[in-house]
């Protein structure tokens, strides 16, 4: 084979596609003592009898990879916490960093939280994961960028579906009003960041004066700043789909 690993890397993707979501540890477990089981024959079996068992093994390395992430990501703290509490959790007090800019999604604000803990009494408890919080009400929304600290009250629900696990978010929320969102200080974070986004805001603002609104301010938005707040679900889809997102 002129390209062995390029056989071995779809292998290894197709194992990850077809591996049962649903699936636990042991099955996991089985699978990579299985990988190993062919591994050793490939080492002992002549060069072309060798390729059918690398090929399978890369296959159950790939199931196993897949459920192990699964696995992973189910026993997260925050998905834990709103798995376990009847009908989501809330209101409580949400707070962590930003994962990306807020986007405005069908007249709602939409925050990418990478969420430090969760406050329902007067302790606030660590509770890492990922939410995606969407801000009603008609106040105003407050100016954020990616990696500043926020902390918000909001009802939490467990993510359902294979876009939550996609993008990595244990907990869907809902903010009221933005009124209820608040920046806070962020530690470790010094001059040259506060410079940067300083910059970014400016560039942002002078794009935004100069393009008209629509798609192609979008596209340039996030092709120079990285800022995908005006990009649309059927330009994304485009994207992805080319594989160019």
């Amino acid at each position: 084979m002129r390209r062995p690993l390029l056989s071995a890397a779809v292998l290894y993707g197709l194992g990850a596609l077809v591996a049962d979501a649903e699936a636990g540890a042991r099955e996991a477990l089985a699978l990579l003592l299985l990988a190993a089981l062919l591994l050793a024959l490939a080492a002992l079996a002549p060069e072309r009898r060798a390729l059918p068992a690398l090929g399978a093994a890369a296959l159950a390395l790939g199931a196993a990879g897949a459920i192990a992430q699964a696995l992973a990501f189910e026993s997260g703290e925050l998905r834990r916490r709103v798995s376990t509490a009847e009908g989501g959790a809330g209101p409580v007090r949400v707070t962590g960093v930003l994962r990306e800019d807020p986007r405005e999604q069908d007249g709602r604000l939409r925050l990418w939280v990478d969420v430090e803990t969760v406050q329902s009494g007067r302790r606030a408890e660590p509770c890492p994961g990922r939410a995606r919080v969407d801000v009603g009400g008609t106040s105003p929304w407050p100016s954020f960028v990616e990696g500043d600290a926020v902390a918000l009250w909001a009802t939490l629900r467990r993510a359902s579906g294979p876009g939550g696990a996609r993008e990595g978010v244990a907990a869907y929320g809902y903010c009221k009003s933005a009124r209820l969102l608040e920046a806070r200080p962020r530690a470790g974070v010094g001059p040259v960041r506060a410079a940067a986004v300083w910059a970014r805001t400016r560039a942002r603002a002078v794009l935004v004066r100069s393009i008209p609104p629509g798609p192609e301010r979008g596209l340039v938005l996030a092709m120079v700043l990285g800022d995908q707040s005006e990009i649309d679900e059927r330009t994304a889809g485009a994207f992805r789909a080319s594989g160019t997102y």
